[in-house]
């Protein structure tokens, strides 16, 4: 029988049940508690989000919160090849530009995404500097859609395992996974995470959502608590847990994960939240760190180090990840290797 899993079903419940509040909220909200400050002389079309423009583009909160907004023009993640194994990607919206595709789900011709979950993902990750909607943390990564997870975001082991060995064989640095499984993974599969270590793959996933307001759930969900994995937990702009973020003594860090305004496909935008989407910030920073030369092995401890701590390392991991901090750091290890 194919070992199912899906992308973490209570975190799309829970990213539905926050977009909808976001709405009635009011938009304007939101603009108040971002960071507007990446403004491009001539924009190339009115994009529109409850009747406000988004022209010049803004900053989400999330990516303000992480520092990667002070990162722009300095380090944007050039060149850094960031596979998101996922539902896919939009490949035709205006604000992300998508390297390379492939499909490892029946009935599909390309990594177009028909769900939405990996557009979501993708735009944290690498929303242009065009002018219009948002900015990603790195919007100079080259960015791979690799499908593995159908039209209602689901999947078996076996796309998976054929995904992870894609980005190896096309020599990915970056393999972001916003989802997971109770069930531990299959032994191919787990070989399949060790080679891509081995080949110095970063590999970033949800620890995973469940019914957990006290954080006495010490088990993160398959892949984010395996060792080879980084596991990123969820917290709000408050810089308090989300309430559903799985916890555990293997979570490393966390990233914020609640009303977060992001890519949606169909062009679109909209507000995503849970781990899946506190993922992809750490994913977007992991892209700063390889851009400015750090050694693969030496990423997963420099977040660690320069992580804001937040409390018990069961709830928050390390703490927050830290861009200026974690570059910094890197900058000065690399240096310290060129002398």
């Amino acid at each position: 029988m194919t070992n199912k899993l899906s992308y973490l079903t209570i975190i799309l419940q829970l990213t539905m049940a926050m977009f909808s509040t976001a709405i009635n909220d009011g938009y304007s909200r939101q603009i108040n508690e971002t960071e507007a400050d990446v403004t491009i002389a001539g924009t190339l079309t009115s994009i529109q989000f409850n009747g406000e423009d988004l022209n010049p583009e803004i900053v989400p909160w999330g990516i303000v919160r992480v520092g990667a907004s002070k990162m722009y023009n300095q380090n944007e993640g050039e060149g850094v090849k960031v596979a998101v194994l996922d539902t896919g990607i939009d490949l035709d919206h205006p604000d992300i530009l998508v390297a390379g595709n492939v499909t490892f789900v029946e009935g599909t011709i390309d990594g177009n995404d028909d769900h939405g979950h990996g557009t979501e993902v993708a735009g944290i990750i690498t929303a242009r500097i065009n002018g219009i909607g948002i900015v990603g943390i790195a919007p100079k990564v080259k960015l791979y859609a690799v499908k593995v997870l159908n039209s209602k975001g689901e999947g078996d082991l076996n796309s998976v395992e054929k995904g992870i060995n894609w980005a190896i064989a096309n020599k990915m640095q970056i393999i972001n996974m916003s989802f997971g499984s109770v069930q531990d993974w299959s032994p191919g599969v787990r070989e399949a995470l060790k080679r891509a270590n081995e080949a110095n793959i970063i590999l970033v996933a949800a620890a995973g959502s469940g019914e957990d307001p006290a954080g006495e759930n010490t088990s993160l969900l398959a892949p984010a608590r395996y060792s080879e994995v980084i596991s990123v937990g969820a917290i709000d702009r408050y810089d308090r847990r989300v309430t559903k973020s799985r916890t555990g003594d293997n979570l490393t860090l966390v990233g914020p994960g609640e009303a977060i305004f992001t890519t949606f496909k169909s062009g679109g935008y909209g507000y995503g939240g849970g781990t899946s989407m506190a993922a992809p910030h750490v994913t977007g920073v992991v892209a700063i760190l390889l851009a400015a030369g750090l050694p693969p092995g030496e990423v997963k401890p420099i977040l660690q180090e320069t992580a804001q701590k937040l409390g018990d390392r069961t709830l928050y991991g390390a703490g927050l990840v830290n861009a200026p901090a974690a570059l910094e750091l890197a900058k000065e290890r690399v240096d310290s290797y060129l002398h």
